[in-house]
């Protein structure tokens, strides 16, 4: 089983279908009360949904991996270079990412980050290793 596809709401969601578009993601289906966008890495889908307030937009933050520790600084910087958004500077974390935070139009929190093998294969991780790739 594998999970491609998560639904959140959106105040406007053409405004954060374009937030997301400028992220580097893909559109699919556009529309003013519905989106579907393609990540960068054309693995996954995620859709935008039109809600006419969201209750606490904390409880769900959207993680966007790259593949190196440069290429997200890179990433940040050059979406900085565009007056995209407020990204915060990349930090390494405790738990062994490196991550730069902005919010959406709608408050969530998305975060580009860096993990390599922590994500799936922390000093702490309890995952058998020999089926973490299954």
């Amino acid at each position: 089983m594998k999970m491609n596809q998560v639904t959140i709401s959106a105040l406007n969601v053409m405004e954060s279908a374009e937030f997301y578009v400028k992220l580097g993601c893909k559109m699919v289906v556009e529309g003013d009360e519905y989106a579907r966008l393609l990540a960068p890495d054309g693995g996954s889908t995620f859709s935008l949904s039109k809600a006419s307030e969201i209750a606490d937009a904390s409880v769900c933050h959207l993680y966007f991996e790259l593949e190196t520790v440069q290429a997200l600084d890179e990433k940040v910087a050059e979406l900085r270079s565009k007056n995209f958004a407020e990204f915060t500077d990349p930090v390494d974390k405790n738990w062994l990412w490196r991550e730069s935070h902005v919010v959406d139009p709608s408050g969530f929190t998305v975060i580009l980050y860096h993990a390599g093998g922590n994500r799936l294969s922390p000093p702490w991780g309890v995952l058998d290793k020999s089926t973490a790739e299954d």
